[in-house]
């Protein structure tokens, strides 16, 4: 599966910040994404290819590597929003859990 191109990457977190109700921006260049956004700002750009994941996401203290859009986009939310508890979700098969 090939990765997503910046230009999807920034389209779908325009619309992520709208469905997160976060007031913010995102620009493109040639070579980054950057999101700023609840006085925060950070960068995603293509992670070099010796590496196993397909982007970095940049904050003014650290950067990481993350492997999947669904990775992106927890790494953008708590990097925005740290405040924001997340959404957990627990499958198990039926009859594993007592009654």
């Amino acid at each position: 599966m090939a990765a997503a191109s910046m230009e999807e990457l920034g389209a779908l977190l325009r619309e992520t910040l709208a469905v997160w109700h976060l007031e913010g921006e995102v620009r493109l260049d040639a070579q980054e994404i950057e999101v700023a956004a609840a006085g925060r700002r950070l960068h995603i750009v293509a992670a070099p290819g010796d590496v196993l994941f397909p982007w970095l996401v940049r904050t003014a203290e650290k950067s990481r590597g993350v492997a999947s859009v669904a990775a992106l986009l927890r790494t953008v939310r708590n990097a925005l929003d740290p405040e924001h508890g997340g959404v957990r979700l627990r499958l198990a098969p039926r009859g594993v859990l007592p009654p």
